[in-house]
């Protein structure tokens, strides 16, 4: 390919399997294991989508959104990343000095915790951070770098039974993907 990169798929998604040196690709960042969520603006995830966002980048690589780890980050051909640590996450329907630049779609998480000790508060704690690490997980794999709207709208708690205490948390919200607004 023109711009010097090796695609790999993997479960159906695409992933930077090889990087030619002093090609495009190298130039922007691109790294082996990146798993590649859009082209120039254009969603490059399945192998057809990434087909087409090659052929519409017409061998010009401008911006390559891609995830590495948890991270979204954004490469550039100046080298400039922008990155999003963690999952941005909001009650809101917006998060301030961002603006949303497009919905991705509803994601939910669901995690729970069981045991005969331990105590109530730390197995809702537990059940929460797997409901969030659930939901960023599915944010992430809809190339989104945000949820908004974010709810617990069902958790469970019940006392004594074969497992013990047990409790569970649901959480849903809306994925995005979202950019700083300059001067915010």
């Amino acid at each position: 390919m023109a711009i010097g990169l090796e695609v790999g798929y993997k479960h159906d998604r695409a992933y930077v399997a090889g990087v030619d040196h002093d090609s495009q690709a190298a130039r922007i960042g691109l790294r082996m294991g990146d798993r590649i969520l859009s082209i120039n603006g254009v969603e490059a995830m399945s192998p057809n989508a990434f087909r087409q966002a090659v052929s519409a980048a017409n061998d010009n690589l401008v911006s390559v959104d891609v995830q590495r780890g948890n991270e979204v980050v954004t490469l550039t051909p100046n080298g400039a990343t922008s990155q999003w640590v963690g999952m941005l996450t909001s009650t809101l329907n917006e998060i301030p000095g961002y603006r949303i630049t497009s919905f991705r779609g509803l994601v939910k998480g669901v995690g729970s915790a069981t045991g005969l000790s331990g105590g109530a508060a730390g197995k809702a704690s537990d059940a929460f951070r797997d409901a969030e690490q659930a939901l960023t997980n599915q944010a992430l794999s809809l190339g989104a770098n945000a949820v908004v709207g974010l709810q617990a709208p069902m958790s469970s708690a019940s006392q004594g039974g074969i497992l013990g205490d047990a409790v569970i948390c649901c959480l849903i919200g809306s994925a995005v993907v979202i950019e700083q607004i300059q001067g915010a």
